[in-house]
């Protein structure tokens, strides 16, 4: 009795999710064209036009990169949510038959009384847990949907301001030029701008790289279930404790 009953103790599965992390893209970040010294002004147009085909070539890139992350991140949730099921589905049926060996030992109203207790316990005991695990993973994948949401938002507000700081830089070069503005001065302020411009998406893509907000996500669902177990295994070993008694002889 005491070997049978011991199973629905080790049946108790612990399930977290792996750490896992973005993988790092290629770095959203346009060099600066150095245009023509001796006829800035009549190459400055074509100079922006390759930097405007080089930060589309970059964000083709880091779309694509993005979406590969993306879709990584839903089969592994998907795997894990599959797995989840599966464990559940042989754990049931792993109770199903403690259950069924325990009845074959129950003779006496009292013993078959505490059976009935017992399986009621753990029953809800089980569903208890299940709810405050998927609870977890649920509330897990929306923070995550959302984590990925903004940070696509930051890297296109990024993106966004820095062509808007390379047009600016572009019309302000050509006013310059139209203006009389010596080439060599309307260039070094042109440079000089587009320097600015991207230092400046530099440091708010760096930000937008930090993972620290996942591995916090990644912590409290492993906390939530790590607790939902703990609560559970307690209730287990009670009425486990509870029903031996009922069986004195066994």
């Amino acid at each position: 009795m005491k070997k049978k009953l011991a199973i629905l103790t080790a049946l108790a599965t612990l399930f977290l999710v792996p750490h896992f992390s973005f993988a790092r893209e290629r770095t959203l970040v346009a060099t600066p064209t150095k245009a023509t010294k001796g006829n800035f002004c009549t190459s400055v147009d074509q100079s922006a036009g390759t930097l405007q085909k080089n930060i589309g070539e970059k964000e083709t890139q880091y779309s694509t990169k993005e979406a590969q992350q993306q879709s990584a991140l839903d089969n592994k949730l998907a795997k894990l949510d599959t797995d989840r099921q599966n464990s559940r589905f042989t754990w049931d049926n792993s109770r199903d038959k403690v259950y069924a060996l325990l009845s074959e030992r129950a003779e006496t109203d009292a013993e078959k009384a505490a059976l009935l207790k017992f399986k009621s316990t753990i029953d809800a005991a089980v569903e208890t847990r299940r709810v405050s695990v998927d609870k977890a993973a649920l509330n897990f994948k929306t923070k995550v949907d959302q984590l990925v949401e903004d940070r696509k938002n930051a890297v296109a507000s990024a993106t966004l301001d820095f062509k808007t700081e390379a047009s600016t830089a572009l019309i302000t070069a050509k006013t310059n030029c139209a203006g009389g503005m010596a080439q060599a001065d309307a260039r070094a302020l042109y440079l000089n701008s587009l320097t600015t411009a991207n230092e400046s998406l530099k440091e708010k893509l760096a930000q937008v790289k930090d993972n620290g907000q996942l591995r916090t996500l990644v912590a409290a669902q492993q906390a939530g279930i790590a607790q939902a177990t703990k609560e559970f295994k307690a209730t287990v070993l009670k009425a486990e404790e509870t029903l031996k008694k009922a069986f004195p002889k066994a």
